[in-house]
């Protein structure tokens, strides 16, 4: 009988080892490249959150959501601070998050092929055969493009973890190589709010590989210096800038509740598409017969269980592509190849084993393509009409600055550039602290709302559920804005189709405030202005821009526009129509009575006799053609026949 060798679980940095790991992580990258191109169109809404920080402190303004206010709604310092370094040196912030993604999933994949670097193909194919892994695990491939911190966070642990493996098995390692997977460790915590748990996770591992003794109490007091000063620091920060001790996010989304668990169990169970990993990361601790191997399987099995644990406590997440499995999968694909490493030296042939591994990876590769969350992954596309309206908006409001208050908290702000009011409470200080009976109960990160505190801020513009909008509302805010027996939504405010053009057609409904603020009517002595866009009570009227970008309302000769019930003062009026176009009719008549007062070209004028008055204006068209209407003007007329608005001005500017 032939003897048993150990496997030999990593070489000395020869020639040919460098050459063998290259072309290994070299084939992983491109089945990276293959796999992420199938997701290349998605991006979370949440990650838009992050630009945006990322590029107002670019801008000078401070890790902050709105001018003035102070509100910590990431859970993502480094990243954001990667991201706006990018930015800094002249990269497109989403290009920015894509590239920092690709640098952080290449770098979990280089710590697996270093770990096993060898000079044989023998020696090197654990680490090959873990990178592939890497590039074909749905979490790692759907968020290296998905814009938030999972693909950093994949970098920074699995090089923690690899740096961690000689503190298991040399007898008293040295301060210096304890301090570097700490320093690893201690950007995690920058990565993440909850990183200071891959921490706490590294040193029980620690404990339960190498016993709880004198020499492991001493790696780790060291492995945590960096760790607990990175936590400090950023504690002060927050305490300092926002005033709070956790993030803001922590209190709008945990709540610690049985059917919050149970969603945990569910999201972590829903993860089984992964038992091609799961098997030989199982099979590794019947496989670890030597100390190393026991060792390093001990470890990493502490901290399998320490995030599972805790994600389940918190309830899993609510995005696609189950980006929180991602420590998961580092772990899995470890311990995966532990079991790898200790067949590879007792086979004379590689040939069962390299059939075994590459079944195991192809079975992985194809559950991802049947994997419920990765098909919703490759469809989500709605962040992108985010990018579209909140770029007309941008256009047509950007001088005027209103205030936006919407449900898709990230496309829709980040595009705009618009001062905002998170509906969902991720970025909002009030609703975060103020949270409903029953919170723990619901859809994670969707339970907050408050109707009353929405209205309170004075919003100009209120967009429901997604980019494309609604006249109903399915989330808390929305919903009670909506259902208010004294209707002071309804009344101050009115739904606008917006017809987005480019880069390509979005049609989208934003609720718009009809008197005063930055974009509602605006009246002075004498002169009531109507912003083209409010004419919206035909549902077949759509606001758009000008070729000059200019919003207004588009008149045809089947879809006149509309604007009902205005109070007019009593006296004598003149309709000017400020638009671009075929010749637009205007008819004017009694809202409540029918009784017609106008119908004529822009000029014509009407009287409301000796009471204000409601009235219902309307504009059409008979060319084909159609016309733009940016705005509508009624002028007083005095008893001479001139404006009174007119007058006024060259009396002095009435108040």
């Amino acid at each position: 009988m032939q003897p048993q060798s150990k496997p030999r679980l990593s070489g000395n940095a020869t020639g040919g080892t460098l050459f063998l790991s290259l072309i290994a992580f070299a084939c992983a990258m491109a089945a990276l490249a293959a796999g992420t191109w199938l997701y290349r169109q998605f991006m979370a809404d949440d990650a838009f959150i992050s630009l945006r920080y990322a590029e107002r402190l670019l801008q000078g303004r401070g890790l902050t959501w709105n001018d003035g206010e102070a509100v910590e709604g990431y859970t993502n310092l480094l990243w954001i601070l990667g991201c706006a370094l990018l930015g800094k040196l002249g990269l497109d912030l989403i290009w920015a998050a894509r590239v920092l993604g690709l640098l952080g999933t290449a770098a979990a994949m280089a710590a697996v092929v270093w770990v096993y670097r060898a000079n044989s193909i023998r020696g090197a194919l654990p680490g090959f055969a873990g990178a592939l892994a890497l590039a074909v695990a749905g979490p790692i491939v759907v968020w290296t493009f998905g814009g938030l911190e999972q693909p950093l966070l994949a970098g920074l642990l699995a090089w923690a973890i690899a740096l961690s493996f000689p503190l298991l098995e040399e007898t008293r390692p040295g301060a210096t190589r304890i301090l570097f997977p700490g320093l690893f460790l201690g950007l995690v915590v920058l990565t993440r709010a909850d990183g200071a748990l891959f921490t706490v996770a590294a040193c029980l591992g620690i404990v339960a590989a190498r016993g709880f003794n004198r020499e492991t109490l001493r790696i780790a007091a060291f492995i945590i210096l960096i760790p607990v000063l990175f936590f400090v620091a950023q504690l002060a920060f927050r305490q300092v800038t926002y005033h709070e001790w956790l993030p803001n996010s922590a209190f709008a989304k945990v709540g610690f509740s049985l059917a919050r668990a149970w969603t945990g169990v569910q999201y972590v169970v829903g993860g089984i598409y992964l038992a091609s990993l799961v098997v030989p990361a199982i099979l590794a601790f019947r496989a670890a017969d030597t100390e190393p191997l026991r060792s390093r399987a001990r470890f990493l099995g502490v901290v399998l269980v320490v995030w599972l644990g805790y994600l389940i406590l918190v309830g899993g997440d609510l995005f696609p592509g189950r980006r929180h499995l991602v420590p998961a999968v580092i772990v899995l694909v470890y311990l995966a190849t532990i079991t790898l490493a200790r067949r590879i030296p007792s086979q004379r042939s590689l040939r069962p084993v390299v059939g075994a591994t590459a079944l195991c990876l192809l079975a992985l590769a194809l559950l991802q393509v049947v994997d419920p969350m990765n098909v919703r992954a490759r469809q989500e596309r709605w962040e992108w009409d985010g990018e579209v309206v909140g770029g007309v908006l941008a256009k047509a409001f950007g001088a005027q600055r209103p205030l936006l208050a919407v449900d898709p908290a990230g496309c829709l702000p980040y595009f705009s550039r618009l001062p905002s009011v998170d509906m969902l409470g991720i970025n909002d200080h009030y609703l975060a602290h103020h949270r409903p009976a029953g919170f723990g109960k619901g859809p994670l990160g969707h339970e907050l709302g408050d109707g009353a505190y929405v209205l309170s801020r004075k919003p100009d513009l209120v967009l429901f559920n997604l980019p494309t909008g609604g006249r109903e509302a399915s989330l808390r805010s929305g919903v009670e804005m909506l259902a208010d027996p004294h209707a002071e939504f309804t009344s101050t405010f009115r739904p606008v189709t917006i017809e987005c053009e480019r880069p390509r057609r979005v049609v989208s409904i934003i609720w718009m405030r009809t008197e005063g603020g930055a974009i509602g009517i605006r009246r002075s002595e004498g002169r009531i202005e109507i912003p083209g866009h409010l004419f919206s009570d035909n549902k077949e009227s759509r606001a758009r821009l000008d070729p000059e970008g200019r919003m207004g309302v588009a008149v045809y000769p089947l879809a006149p526009a509309e604007f009902a019930a205005l109070r007019v003062p009593p006296g004598r009026w003149r309709v000017r129509i400020d638009g671009s176009g075929g010749a637009v009719t205007t008819s004017v008549v009694g809202t409540d009575t029918g009784d017609s007062f106008a119908l004529g070209d822009s000029g014509s004028t009407f009287s409301t006799g000796s009471i204000p008055t409601d009235v219902t204006i309307s504009l059409w068209t008979l060319e084909r053609s159609g016309a733009h209407v940016r705005e509508v003007v009624l002028e007083q007329i005095q008893p001479d026949g001139t404006a009174r608005f007119d007058a006024a001005k060259r009396g002095g500017s009435p108040e």
